[in-house]
């Protein structure tokens, strides 16, 4: 039996190509992808080219050439590969020139080269990009975050004299860390801003993303960051951070910027409310921010600030999504009818009543002399703490609060729904 290995291109964005020429069949972590069908028939040398032999000068295929198992002639495989390398995910985008079968698989270095969980993705036999060899397929492999990670891809098929042509692909790298965080200068001091990117953009930086500003509540502004660099108060972040598998495909790029009461003030209700357009213009600056839809939120005071800084930038944003906010009768809500806005509020609420929300949707409702390009919503949440039942939060973003908009349920797809 002949297994052909060979070498096809690697175009790679994070470094020279990696270990090359592993042979499947001998005895390395890939003998997992062996393919019992391929071994079937194969024979020795001299029964190989007596095979080989059987089709006649006539038949010969070109110099170079390979014959393939359906007795057609093909150039030898060529396999090209370029990772792009995100924090919970990365995307593979395989290039081969011919008919072939395709694997991808990770594997975690210091644990004796067992493959991962998902170690072995085994593309259907009917995908016609792979088996043609048409274009480029991308191909999404998870891993987990904050890990070194060995990623491998494999294009073999069968020959007529029952061997095996292969290609093998690896590079080593590390997942991309989940948070980013940002330092610009506000007035006199730091401002610090965590940003998540979602994995999609590794593979294309530059198509604009859906952007969500959001604003801590009043536990934000009081709390010391903590090793995410930011002091998340149980909103947006610290979901993105705590719940993987629900925001592994997250769409969107989120502004977190950290309001600091004795360095910055103002982070009550966010009426420093410039405070988080230079996190967002920064942000913008650096990565492809949408402006079309781009979107506020924010938990309790920093439910107000959504109100706040949706009000006095109302240009900005696409939609708002105010949770659980405090009040001020001061907010020139009135500035916001153009923005559309689903709230939520805790039912039981003591320390922040669901007045505070009714309020505000009450005032942009009627109190404005023209009525909003749509009607504001509010779903009351009937979540509890044991304590002032001051939540909602987490069941906005997970989806568990039982209101609907539109037929919506999913906050995310709500926002999605709106551009401006």
């Amino acid at each position: 039996m002949r297994t052909r290995i060979a070498v096809g291109a690697c175009f790679l964005v994070l470094g020279a190509c990696g270990r090359q020429n592993y042979d499947p069949r001998e005895g390395s972590m890939l003998d997992a992808w062996r393919d019992p069908e391929l071994d079937a028939g194969a024979s020795d040398d001299a029964a190989t080219d007596a095979g080989l032999d059987a089709y006649g000068a006539d038949a010969a295929c070109a110099t170079g050439d390979v014959r393939l198992s359906d007795g057609s002639c093909a150039p030898p495989l060529t396999l090209g590969v370029e990772a792009h390398v995100g924090a919970r995910s990365t995307y593979l985008d395989v290039a081969i020139n011919g008919p072939a079968t395709l694997h991808t698989a990770l594997t975690i270095p210091g644990i004796g080269g067992d493959p991962t969980e998902d170690a072995v993705l085994a593309m259907p036999a009917a995908s016609p990009d792979v088996l043609a060899g048409i274009g480029i397929t991308r191909i999404q492999v998870r891993h987990a975050e904050e890990t070194s990670i060995d990623f491998h891809v494999v294009a073999h098929r069968q020959l007529a004299d029952g061997s095996r042509e292969s290609l093998v692909w690896t590079e080593s790298s590390s997942a991309e860390p989940l948070l980013t965080i940002r330092t610009i200068t506000f007035g006199p001091n730091p401002l610090e801003t965590a940003v998540f990117v979602p994995d999609v953009y590794r593979a294309d930086p530059t198509t604009p993303r859906p952007t969500i500003l959001f604003l801590h509540g009043w536990g934000g502004a009081t709390a010391v960051p903590d090793a995410t660099g930011l002091a998340m108060d149980g909103g947006l972040l610290e979901r993105i951070v705590s719940e993987p598998g629900r925001y592994e495909d997250f769409p969107f790029i989120v502004v977190a910027p950290h309001c600091i009461e004795t360095v910055h003030g103002g982070c009550w209700g966010w009426t420093n409310h410039m405070l988080p357009i230079a996190a967002l213009d920064d942000v913008a600056a650096a990565f492809p921010v949408d402006a079309t839809r781009t979107y506020v939120s924010g938990l309790s005071t920093g439910g107000q600030g959504t109100f706040t800084v949706a009000s006095m930038h109302a240009e900005r944003f696409a939609a708002a999504i105010p949770i659980g906010s405090t009040y001020d009768e001061r907010t020139p809500v009135c500035s916001m009818i153009d923005v559309p806005v689903w709230a939520f509020h805790g039912e039981f609420d003591t320390l922040q009543p669901p007045s505070n929300s009714q309020t505000y949707l009450s005032r942009i409702q009627n109190d404005c002399g023209a009525r909003p390009s749509e009607d504001p919503a509010l779903t009351l949440v009937p979540c509890r703490t044991g304590g002032s039942d001051h939540c909602g939060w987490v069941e906005a973003f997970d989806g568990s609060h039982g209101g609907r908009v539109g037929g919506v349920t999913d906050v995310f797809a709500w926002l999605l729904d709106h551009a401006r």
